[in-house]
């Protein structure tokens, strides 16, 4: 396990926000970090850092527009899921960066996803000048990403825990973790997703 920072930017290159953290695998370019909290989120564009006391995981793929991150609060048995659109990551030894493109989509203990963010999707698209692709590719890969966190079997949030309980008890990773992360991986890199 090793230390890990993960950087959002704007489309100019500004840093959005940023977090420290673990990777905890990597597997066929699959990308997957995490750590217990409390945790430490920097907020350039705002100014503030906020604290979180869940632990968190996010699962990177270097060919896919879109990160998949996942929390859990002590005590709590639903799965948090909140995931960013945005361009290709670059992957290193030592951090992650990618260009966020403003759609989330979350999804809170058992109510449905949604996909969030779209009045700052279309003032930013305006502010830097997206490409005019992007104002249907975007919105088709949310809402791709929206169907599949609450179609597939792969998501069930008591299979996804087992990613997160060993990095809330500090615990070495488990094989019924890795297990889960395998299932999610094939699943989210056989699915036929829409172009950036």
């Amino acid at each position: 396990m090793s230390a890990i920072r993960v950087t959002a930017r704007k489309f100019d290159g500004r840093p959005h926000y940023s977090w420290d953290t673990y990777r905890l695998l990597q597997r066929d370019g699959t990308v997957l970090v995490g750590r217990a909290g409390p945790r430490d989120l920097t907020h350039h564009s705002k100014g503030k850092t906020f604290t979180f006391q869940s632990c968190a995981c996010e699962m990177f793929w270097p060919e896919l527009p879109f990160s998949v991150g996942l929390s859990l609060d002590a005590g709590k048995d639903h799965v948090q899921f909140y995931c960013n659109i945005h361009q290709a990551a670059a992957i290193s030894n030592s951090a992650i960066s990618f260009v966020d493109l403003d759609l989330d989509v979350v999804r809170r203990g058992t109510g449905p996803a949604e996909v969030v963010d779209h009045d700052e999707f279309a003032a930013n698209a305006e502010h830097y000048g997206y490409p005019e692709a992007y104002q249907d590719s975007v919105p088709a890969i949310a809402e791709a990403l929206r169907a599949f966190i609450d179609e597939h079997h792969a998501c069930d949030a008591h299979a996804l825990s087992e990613i997160l309980l060993p990095i809330q008890n500090r615990h070495v990773f488990l094989d019924r973790a890795l297990s889960a992360v395998i299932i999610f991986d094939r699943a989210v890199r056989t699915h036929d997703w829409p172009r950036l």
